[in-house]
C-alpha cells in the first residue's frame, strides 16, 4: 500500500474567507479565477507531486475531508485543482451517490460537513476522525490501525481534531498531523513545517525534499499605493479642468446684516467654577486688579458717611457771631 493524503479544505488548500465565493454576487467563473487566485502555493504544488506517483501506486488516495458543508463550492475548487494538476483521481465512481455531479474529480475521496458517514455535532463543527478516513478507503479496500498510521498524512489548519490523539495512541506518528500556520491566508506568509511529507516523498521519486520558492504574499487593497511620480501627479492636477466656484446663497438663517454681529452664546459647563474676575470682585467688595480698571474713567470717590448729613454747614456759631459784627460795623462807616 502507498501513502494516503488527507487534506482540509478552508484556510488549508486555499483562502476561503473572501464573503465573494458564498454570497452569490459572482458566477461560476468569476469564482473559479478567484479560487486560483486564493489557492495555497505550497499544498498545490504538493499535489501535483503527490498526483504524479498515484499511477504507480506509490500513493494510494489524495483525500478531502471538510467541514465545508457547499457541496458546489467543493466542486469548482476540485476542478480548478484537476486543471492546474492534470490529474484525474477516482471519485468521479461515487461523487452521485454522495449528492455531486457525474464527471471526472481530482481527488480520490470526498467527505463534506453533511455526509452521512460522518457523526451530527451537538454544537459547532463535527469531529475529523480515523474512522472518517477509513469510510473514504473503503473503495481502496484499505484501512488504517496501528500498524500502518505512518503511511497516512493528514493537512489541517486546526491543531486540535481527534486524529491527532489516534496518532499519538497508536504510536509516534503526530509529525504526520501537518498543521498549517497560520490558517493559509493570501496576504501572509506559509510557515508550515512540511518536512515530514517532503521527506516521505523524496524516498519514493528520488527527488529533492523541498518545495519550489512560494510567490509573495498578496498585498491588502488598503497597502496598495498608487505608484506616481511627483513629475506624472503634477501633470495630472495641470490637465485637470479647473471650473469657477458658482455664487452660493445662504441659508436665511445665516443671511447678512448691518451692523456688529452677535457673538454666539457659550454652553454652561456644569460644575465648573466661575473664572469672571470683575464680577467675583464686585460680589466680594474687592478692589479690580490694575489690569482691569479704566484709564478713561477716574475711580469713583467714596460716598460720603450718613452722619454727615446731618452737621450744619458754616462753621460754628461763634464764628457766625463775629461775621455779623464785622458787617454791621463796616455799613456804619
Amino acid at each position: 500500500m502507498g501513502i494516503v493524503l488527507v487534506f482540509d479544505l478552508d484556510q488549508t488548500i486555499l483562502d476561503s474567507s473572501d464573503d465573494r465565493l458564498f454570497d452569490g454576487s459572482l458566477g461560476p467563473d468569476e469564482i473559479r479565477e478567484l479560487i486560483k487566485k486564493n489557492l495555497n502555493t505550497n499544498v498545490v504544488n504538493l499535489l501535483i507531486r503527490t498526483s504524479e506517483l498515484r499511477p504507480s501506486g506509490k500513493v494510494t488516495a489524495i483525500c478531502l475531508l471538510t467541514n465545508n458543508s457547499s457541496v458546489k463550492f467543493v466542486q469548482l475548487v476540485d476542478g480548478v485543482l484537476k486543471e492546474l494538476t492534470k490529474s484525474n483521481g477516482s471519485y468521479g465512481k461515487k461523487a452521485v451517490e454522495d449528492g455531486f455531479e457525474a464527471g471526472e474529480y481530482f481527488f480520490d475521496a470526498i467527505m463534506t460537513r453533511n455526509h452521512s458517514a460522518r457523526p451530527i455535532a451537538a454544537s459547532g463543527s463535527p469531529p475529523k476522525r480515523i474512522e472518517d478516513i477509513n469510510k473514504m478507503l473503503e473503495p481502496f479496500s484499505t484501512s488504517f490501525g496501528s500498524a500502518t498510521m505512518d503511511e497516512l498524512f493528514f493537512f489541517d489548519d486546526l491543531p486540535n481534531h481527534q486524529i491527532l490523539q489516534t496518532y499519538k495512541e497508536v504510536g509516534d506518528f503526530k509529525e504526520n498531523y501537518i498543521q498549517i500556520k497560520p490558517p493559509y491566508n493570501k496576504y501572509t506568509r506559509d510557515k508550515t513545517n512540511y518536512t515530514p511529507i517532503l521527506r516521505a516523498l523524496s524516498e519514493l521519486d528520488g527527488g529533492a525534499p523541498t518545495l519550489p520558492e512560494p510567490p509573495p504574499p498578496q498585498q491588502k487593497p488598503s497597502q496598495m499605493a498608487p505608484s506616481m511620480n511627483s513629475a506624472a501627479l503634477q501633470a495630472l492636477i495641470n490637465s485637470a479642468q479647473k471650473k469657477p466656484l458658482g455664487m452660493s446663497t445662504a441659508p436665511r438663517s445665516q443671511a447678512p446684516f448691518r451692523g456688529t454681529p452677535a457673538l454666539p452664546a457659550k454652553a454652561r459647563t456644569v460644575g465648573r467654577n466661575r473664572s469672571n474676575a470683575k464680577l467675583n470682585a464686585n460680589n466680594l467688595g474687592l478692589p479690580l486688579p490694575p489690569q482691569m480698571q479704566s484709564i478713561h474713567r477716574p475711580p469713583r470717590s467714596q460716598s460720603p458717611p450718613l452722619t454727615s448729613i446731618f452737621q450744619r454747614k458754616g462753621g460754628s456759631r461763634k464764628t457766625r457771631k463775629l461775621y455779623r459784627r464785622r458787617l454791621s460795623t463796616k455799613r456804619r462807616r
